[in-house]
């Protein structure tokens, strides 16, 4: 949770200016003149057109909630481990069995959060 209040800088200063690029006014206004509603508006225009920057900017956000051990060591008790405090335990502990475990869980939450992102990416490219 630190680390991503700590990214959250990179994320609006990357989201916002496309934000305004995004909602300016005609994209609004024509999507009232076809009778759509403004959910409709944000979920089929505004959203299509943010996914690929949404997606990096998670992507980005991940890599360095991941890669910012250190502060996650200081944060962490024995009733909120992540897997990663987890994993340099059982290291200590010469459990390199369990320790392997929770590499391979770790593993296939990042390769399902890329390829979320790669889907996520795809269609919301340009056609």
């Amino acid at each position: 949770m630190a680390c991503t209040v700590v990214l959250l800088a990179v994320a609006s200063s990357v989201v916002y200016p496309l934000l305004l690029v995004v909602l300016e006014s005609f994209h609004e206004e024509a999507s009232r003149v076809a009778g759509a509603s403004w959910w409709a508006t944000y979920r089929r225009i505004v959203l299509r057109l943010m996914a690929p920057t949404l997606v990096a900017v998670g992507m980005i956000t991940f890599v360095g909630a991941a890669r910012n051990i250190g502060n996650i060591a200081l944060l962490a008790t024995s009733a909120n481990r992540p897997l990663s405090i987890l994993q340099l335990d059982f290291i200590a502990q010469r459990k390199f069995e369990e320790a392997m475990v929770v590499a391979c869980i770790i593993m296939v939450i990042s390769l399902a959060g890329a390829l979320v992102a790669r889907v996520l990416g795809l269609r919301g490219g340009p056609s």
